[in-house]
């Protein structure tokens, strides 16, 4: 299909984890966007799900790599005939990067705080001014070329925020900003080296508002992140012994790397080799193991979590008494509330706006579930407060002697609960894609783009022929056609309007065709004699009646002329005002010949059939009658 493109793209979801200084002295991270954790706090739920949909849509994120040539060494023609380098050049190493002004040399507040030029805390307070309707205070400010050129930041790769931790686990330290300073002095530097803004001729840009890297880049974070310890350990194939075990467990002996989350140290359970579910004496036999294995303080600490966690009968018992406070919906309302600002910056009274959608039963569920939660907490401290006294030494005993009072069932729901998992609850692909850890030769996706309407209908010809025939999905290509999306939208409209207008044009034709109809029945009762003349010298009913159809006809081949005519002359200033008002010269008003002789066809087809009742008419007058009319 090269014949039919104009570039090609390939795509593996790797995100440049970009920071900042900013003017205190303090080191943001920009990229991906952390501009929803200071709106509904870092460890909400909605700012989770506004992250994942940052970095699952390439329609939301600021960082884009630039479309490349068909070599993949420069920039691609499509992207340079569509914008003007205001300062600076394009960047041509994988360290440079450029930022996409709109036409008017602006930037929406989304690729500023990417930038760092706005601190996104301040989203926190225009968001709380939103939900109470008060008013925003809205300042412009500007930057120079120079200035925004003179930025600079600091990429890690998606591994260095891990480190190897003594047992042989790798741990995030992403929170550690003593680990982050010292990663970032070593990090790749990246530099604006231009600034890029959509041409006059530029009909829709392939980037706008954003900040553009080369696909240098993408190349340089997938072979340093393959290259990096963390990546090697967790794809080797070499099987785990005692000997080269970095986990210190005899839990993963005769397991390859690969089958092992080098997060936790435990096997993934695809790679479970014992497919039998443990029994409730095997589960308390291993308990009372993991137990002996612990010295006194790691069993102080077992002791007070067990403790801690309170039984299902005594969350349920203050449950009960728990929801009789909760008689109405307001109450529950006002709770809740309470229970979600605790844990966010939003205040209880935006939140009881957003509850406001949710039915009883719902409502219900959710109160519950956060006294629930709640419930735990508050026993979890009292223990923990009466135990505070206590030593090590006097806590290792009460372990042994509670677990000699309960019975399997009991040790099992603890070895659940409380022992090591022994396997991990991620994947090998889920570890794979949290390290962007991609193969070049394995793009996500393909973005095409056809030089034309037809090039691209010929390529989904072509995807058709090749899916023909496999009946495996997985065999098959799927893609999603947005010109077609595009267009399917814009047809709709188009579609909506063209039938009203046909349903007005329907009408006219029934109102013209029935004046036809009338001003030849006019004609018919004007010209009675001639019509008895005719009949008296020899002429047929018929031949009465083609006389009427063909002035019929007639009338209506010169009134469909006389439309085509004036249409086409309307079409020249037309074209003029379209093209003035839309700026797009290719826009022009047009009636296709195809289209002006049906038309006139139409046109003649109906003024024979709104002639023929008088025709019929004129042609059963009797003669007699007819030449004693005056």
């Amino acid at each position: 299909i090269e014949e039919y493109i104009s570039a090609l793209s390939y795509g593996y979801s790797v995100h440049p984890l970009v920071y900042s200084e900013l003017e205190d002295g303090t080191v943001r991270k920009i990229n991906p966007s952390t501009v929803f954790e200071s709106i509904y706090g870092k460890e909400s739920g909605i700012a989770s799900y506004y992250q994942t949909m940052l970095q699952s849509s390439g329609n939301y994120e600021i960082w884009k790599e630039i479309l490349a040539d068909k070599d993949g060494n420069d920039i691609n023609p499509l992207i340079k005939d569509q914008y003007d380098v205001v300062y600076g050049k394009w960047p041509s190493s994988y360290d440079e990067i450029m930022i996409f002004i709109d036409s008017r040399n602006e930037l929406n507040d989304m690729v500023l705080y990417s930038l760092g030029l706005m601190d996104p805390d301040e989203l926190q307070d225009i968001m709380t001014k939103i939900m109470n309707n008060e008013e925003i205070d809205s300042e412009s400010e500007s930057w120079s070329y120079e200035e925004l050129c003179a930025l600079s930041y600091t990429l890690l790769l998606p591994t260095d925020i891990y480190q190897k931790s003594a047992n042989g686990t790798f741990e995030d330290m992403s929170e550690n900003d003593t680990f982050m300073s010292y990663k970032l002095i070593s990090g790749l530097k990246l530099r604006v080296v231009g600034i890029a803004r959509p041409n006059d001729s530029a009909l829709a840009t392939v980037s706008s508002g954003s900040v553009g890297y080369t696909k240098a880049l993408t190349e340089y974070i997938m072979a340093e992140t393959a290259k990096s310890e963390i990546c090697k350990t967790q794809l080797s194939e070499d099987v785990i012994s005692e000997q080269n075990n970095p986990y210190k467990t005899s839990s993963v002996f005769g397991y390859r790397f690969d089958e092992v989350d080098v997060f936790t140290g435990t096997p993934f359970k695809s790679a479970r080799k014992d497919e039998t579910e443990m029994t409730v004496a095997e589960k308390a036999a291993k308990f009372i193991a993991y137990v002996d294995s612990l010295d006194d303080d790691e069993k102080a600490e077992l002791f007070v979590a067990i403790r801690s966690t309170p039984t299902d009968e005594m969350i349920n018992a203050s449950l009960s008494e728990y929801m009789k406070q909760f008689s109405d919906r307001s109450t529950i309302e006002a709770a809740i509330g309470e229970y979600v600002a605790a844990d966010s910056n939003l205040s209880a009274e935006e939140v009881k706006e957003q509850l406001a959608s949710l039915s009883d039963e719902e409502l219900t569920k959710l109160i519950k579930d956060f006294v629930t939660e709640q419930i735990k907490k508050n026993y979890a401290q009292e223990i923990e407060k009466s135990l505070a006294s206590l030593t090590s030494e006097q806590l290792s005993p009460m372990l042994d002697e509670l677990l000699s009072t309960v019975g399997e069932t009991e040790l099992a729901e603890m070895n659940d609960e409380f022992a090591p998992a022994e396997f991990s609850e991620s994947t090998l692909d889920e570890n794979i894609a949290l390290l962007e850890l991609y193969d070049e030769t394995q793009p996500s996706s393909i973005n095409i783009y056809p030089i034309s309407f037809e090039a691209k209908e010929a390529i989904g010809d072509f995807i058709a022929r090749y899916n023909d025939g496999r009946e495996n999905e997985s065999d098959k290509i799927s893609y999603t056609d947005y010109i077609a999306i595009m267009m399917s939208s814009v047809s709709t409209i188009i579609d909506a309007i063209s039938y009203v207008l046909i349903a007005f044009v329907s009408i006219s034709l029934v109102v013209s065709s029935i004046m036809i109809g009338i001003i030849t029945y006019i004609s018919v009762l004007e010209r009675t004699k001639e019509i008895g003349i005719l009949r008296a010298i020899g002429a047929s009913k018929r031949d009465v009646s083609r006389v009427f159809n063909a002035e019929a006809i007639t009338l209506g081949f010169g009134a469909g002329m006389l439309g085509i005519v004036i249409t086409v002359l309307l079409n020249i200033p037309i074209t003029a005002i379209i093209r003035s008002a839309s700026g797009i010269s290719g826009l022009a008003s047009a009636l296709p010949l195809v289209g002006g002789v049906v038309l006139v066809m139409i046109s003649m087809i109906l003024t024979f059939i709104a002639g023929l009742i008088p025709a019929k008419i004129a042609a059963k007058k009797d003669p007699v009658v007819a030449l004693r009319t005056e």
